[in-house]
């Protein structure tokens, strides 16, 4: 009975381990974009005027540097290209940029 139980706590501990190891890497990976993202309008000169906007703005900015990494992995990996030397034509002009499942209108 006793080592039944020891196991249980041995697995319910290695169970919140994996959850919280997990929940670590997820807010250092959404931390690590807005760095990013801060990088990137101190290096453009980007303003908002607001945090509303600007919270939309980084929604772009992660969609954008999410489908260029996801696209090109080689070239972003090998340190070739910079995400921002890749996204910053997209996003310099203050147009909203195409993103995935998005159409371009006529």
């Amino acid at each position: 009975m006793a080592i039944h139980r020891a196991l249980l706590l041995a697995i319910l501990a290695c169970i919140c381990l994996c959850g919280t190891v997990i929940a670590t890497r997820e807010l250092n990976n959404e931390l690590s974009m807005v760095m990013k993202h801060e990088k990137w309008m101190a290096q453009y000169g980007r303003v908002y005027k607001d945090a509303t906007e600007k919270t939309r703005r980084f929604k772009v900015f992660k969609a954008s540097v999410e489908f260029i990494e996801s696209s090109m992995p080689r070239l972003t990996s090998s340190g070739s290209a910079s995400t921002n030397s890749l996204i910053s034509p997209m996003m310099s002009s203050g147009q909203p940029t195409q993103t995935r499942g998005s159409k371009k209108t006529p």
